[in-house]
């Protein structure tokens, strides 16, 4: 999920506690993506073609996760503004150079 997406469900989220009970809410997409993808779309928008190691699945890791995002949609009424995997990495790997430039000062 996007920062800014998350950061918006947050301040919802918020007003939603001003009026009403206490909830737990699934924050996500309802849909994910799998590692592959991400470090492949990683590869495309950096422009390096980093080399990576595939390995088998560790004892314990889950197949798939994927957020209900019903309850958070139907409750406070959040939609995705970011909901692109090329958006979400392009503007990871932003800000990450940004901090890495920004490290000395």
């Amino acid at each position: 999920i996007h920062i800014s997406d998350l950061a918006d469900i947050h301040i919802k989220a918020l007003n939603f506690l001003n009026q009403n009970k206490s909830e737990i809410f699934n924050c996500g997409y309802g849909h994910g993506y799998s590692v592959l993808e991400i470090v492949n779309t990683m590869k495309k928008v950096s422009g390096i073609n980093f080399s990576v190691k595939i390995a088998e699945r560790r004892e314990g890791d889950i197949v798939t996760m994927v957020s209900d995002t019903k309850k958070l949609k139907n409750n406070i009424n959040w939609l995705p503004q970011h909901d692109n995997i090329e958006f979400i990495c392009k503007t990871t790997l932003n800000w990450e150079n940004l901090l890495i430039k920004n490290k000395g000062n």
